[in-house]
């Protein structure tokens, strides 16, 4: 499987370089994914094997990658498998009808961005911090070509393929020649990148006239429960978040680029759900996965809270959507 992948990004790659950088980066990435792999890759397979066997339909090319259909699995054993890749960082997803909402939703940042983009027929993008791939393969109907990076191996090795090229690599260092790429997005992960470094890479690759897309979203609310989210979030589970988490709850307000900055009104993205819908959603947050290590369990009395305050009726749930933005001048 990863070498037909590694054959499949080297086929995308060779437009972007000559012979001997693409055998050098090809050689490094057979090191790193095949001769000594690197991750936690035979707990990924295992839970993996807990869902149900495939053949099944695949649908990549909606906003929600859609795997098998409703009723065609037990729902409640696909469920359970379900839990043994939690978190979900980037979805959504929908696995033989069962909804899987995760952490950062994918779809959000080409929805926002879009608009403001000129004409794309030919152009090339590069997704930076990209994760398994499923805003990169949400931006493929629209580009010539999508480049993914990410400095996870395991997180590149669970990308489906696609038509996207994916590289494991830092931020700051692109195996990419200069001026080659139309737009630059990071979504919800500008916060771990050495900042100055990237800028610095960014406008390296980026050609002139094309832009630099920052995309995040802030904490959610519940319409008739305002503030009980925000007091779970910086009260019990605050201990567990990391301290880069401010900055990109606060959608990245001390970014600064020398560029002219391209201008976004805010956004809020809402959605009708239930409690135990809800409940499922907080359950992806990477800050749970740091209190279960150390014994915690904050979500339980906070969901039983939760399922009391709510009732049986769907509520509102909505989130600010934010992008920071700058295009690289032209030369007079």
């Amino acid at each position: 499987m990863l070498t037909d992948y590694l054959q499949a990004c080297e086929r995308g790659l060779e437009p972007l370089f000559a012979p001997q950088p693409l055998s050098a980066v090809m050689t490094l990435s057979r090191e790193r994914l095949v001769d000594r792999p690197h991750g936690d890759l035979p707990r990924w397979l295992a839970a993996l094997e807990a869902l149900p066997a495939g053949p099944a339909e695949c649908a990549l090319d909606q906003d929600t990658l859609t795997i098998g259909g409703a009723g065609e699995q037990d729902e409640e054993t696909v469920k359970q498998a379900l839990q043994g890749l939690i978190p979900w960082r980037k979805g959504p997803f929908a696995f033989f009808g069962v909804p899987v909402e995760t952490e950062w939703r994918s779809d959000w940042k080409w929805q926002r961005v879009a608009p403001h983009l000129s004409p794309l027929a030919g152009r090339r993008v590069l997704d930076v911090g990209c994760g398994s791939g499923q805003a990169s393969r949400g931006l493929e109907p629209h580009f010539q070509h999508v480049i993914g990076t990410d400095i996870s191996l395991r997180q590149l090795q669970a990308a489906p393929a696609s038509a996207t090229s994916f590289l494991a690599t830092q931020a700051h260092q692109l195996p990419l020649p200069d001026t080659c790429v139309d737009l630059i997005t990071v979504a919800q992960a500008f916060h771990w990148f050495d900042k100055t470094a990237f800028f610095a890479e960014a406008e390296r690759v980026l050609k002139p006239g094309g832009v630099l897309a920052l995309v995040s979203y802030g904490l959610c609310d519940v319409e008739g429960l305002e503030g009980i989210v925000r007091a779970f979030h910086d009260g019990p589970l605050g201990p567990w978040w990391p301290a880069e988490r401010a900055d990109v709850v606060a959608g990245y307000p001390q970014a600064q680029l020398h560029w002219p900055a391209l201008h976004f009104a805010d956004t809020t993205i809402k959605r009708e759900w239930s409690v135990e819908t809800f409940i499922g959603y907080l359950d992806t947050w990477s800050a749970l996965v740091q209190a279960a290590r150390a014994g915690q369990s904050p979500l339980a009395p906070f969901s039983a809270t939760l399922r009391t305050q709510w009732g049986p009726q769907t509520r509102t749930v909505h989130w600010p959507l934010r992008v920071r933005a700058w295009r690289k001048p032209r030369p007079h």
